[in-house]
């Protein structure tokens, strides 16, 4: 006899289900709040608390810690990156300037959140491993658009053909944070900062 297939029904969310999402939004917004606003050490979960109209305990009914909160805004914050630049379509046919298009894609969104940028790059340290993983994948999938980009200017003599595309994209996202880090907290300007990371594409693209 043929077997009948089962077709699972996508349960409605309850009102109690409704309810826990709403406070995990609220909880997530005032924590966003305060990081820009007050600062990261600075601000307690308490604070928090308080911002979103929310019992102390229920913070951690939603998240396992303050740095938990923190790590869902930077993987938040990389993955809409990656959307929009995987979704956009590069139109430029010379490779410089397609690496530029790309460069000033990941550096607009930023600068558009200075504040709460700076927070996630300064604490970076307290990311969790399983956050670090799930970081270089998001990154990984980045790096797949800037390889495919240099391996296909090797093939028209437009880049250096002496250095492996994935050792180039290492040194220009090396470079990409150290200009990012220096236009944040002052020691270049935007466009100083910018001009530098450019730079490192004059060196590998042939005139």
């Amino acid at each position: 006899m043929p077997q009948k297939r089962i077709i699972q029904k996508k349960l409605k969310p309850t009102r109690r289900d409704l309810q826990k999402q709403n406070t995990r939004e609220r909880i997530y917004k005032a924590a966003k709040s305060l990081f820009m606003t007050k600062g990261y050490f600075e601000t307690r979960s308490g604070d928090i608390a308080k911002l979103a109209g929310v019992s102390h305990g229920s913070i951690f009914s939603h998240f396992k810690s303050k740095s938990d909160i923190l790590e869902h805004f930077h993987n938040e914050f990389l993955e809409s990156q990656i959307q929009r630049i995987e979704g956009q379509s590069i139109q430029e046919t010379d490779t410089r300037q397609r690496l530029v298009k790309l460069l000033d894609a990941l550096w607009e969104a930023p600068r558009k959140n200075k504040k709460l940028s700076r927070v996630m790059f300064a604490q970076g340290w307290l990311w969790s491993e399983a956050r670090e993983d799930e970081y270089q994948k998001l990154t990984g999938r980045l790096r797949h658009i800037g390889e495919e980009i240099l391996r296909q200017g090797q093939e028209k003599g437009e880049v250096m053909a002496d250095i492996e595309a994935s050792d180039m994209m290492n040194t220009m996202q090396a470079q990409f944070k150290e200009s990012l880090r220096m236009s944040f907290y002052g020691e270049k300007s935007h466009a100083e900062a910018r001009r530098q990371l450019h730079r490192y594409l004059d060196m590998i693209c042939r005139p």
